[in-house]
């Protein structure tokens, strides 16, 4: 099923604070909700409830907290244990293209680690050695497979927050051990991604607030 434009906005219960879209690796407006079949103004209200499949179960009792309120922007991530998940192995992954293929004028966020044991304290000579073999294309088939998924599960407009808080100190794809070598990773990835036939795919560019291990302004792709 298609599914058109709409606008990125409402709800998002993340810690993500600043997200620019990118398309084609340069800043893109915000399209509107249904420029296609249904067309509307009305911003795509949603949130992050659960990284697994209670996500899309939760959303209708959301809906009823907010007063009624229709959801129709549903955001998960995948989990940056292993390549497999960041392939899009979770069962959970069908669940939510389920959920957005009910109705055209449904927008799924998908938040795509960069790297495996993203979150297993890994240090930053590490890092730097992983980001630059990402710079140099050898993870490169990992995020065809991802895209390549999305778009048999007829998600193929997925917007996908690539390497989110980037400047933050944590993550295993974090920017700051070689902030170059990550700009050219992240543009790899989408060049990756990019390349599979039937994607539309949009990425967005979702900093922490504030400085924390280094300006978002250094990480940015350009």
């Amino acid at each position: 099923m298609s599914h058109r434009g709409r606008w990125l906005a409402g709800t998002f219960t993340s810690t993500v604070a600043v997200g620019l879209l990118v398309t084609g690796g340069a800043l893109a407006p915000l399209p509107r909700v249904g420029s296609g079949r249904d067309a509307g103004t009305e911003v795509a209200v949603g949130a992050y409830l659960h990284y697994g499949s209670p996500g899309v179960e939760r959303m209708e009792e959301f809906s009823r907290w907010l007063g009624g309120t229709e959801l129709r922007a549903g955001h998960t991530y995948l989990p940056g244990d292993t390549w497999s998940n960041i392939e899009g192995a979770p069962d959970s992954l069908r669940s939510w293209a389920r959920w957005c293929n009910a109705r055209a004028d449904r927008l799924f966020v998908l938040n795509v680690p960069m790297l495996e044991h993203n979150e297993a304290g890994v240090p930053d000579a590490r890092v730097a050695e992983l980001i630059r073999s990402g710079a140099r294309g050898e993870y490169d088939h990992h995020f065809r497979r991802l895209a390549t998924r999305l778009v048999d599960l007829g998600v193929p407009d997925t917007v996908i927050v690539l390497g989110w808080e980037m400047n933050g100190f944590d993550y295993t794809h974090r920017c700051r051990p070689d902030p170059e070598s990550w700009k050219g990773y992240w543009r790899r990835i989408v060049a990756a991604m990019r390349a599979v036939e039937g994607q539309r795919f949009r990425f967005d560019f979702a900093p922490n607030r504030g400085g924390d291990a280094i300006a978002w302004t250094s990480c940015y792709p350009t």
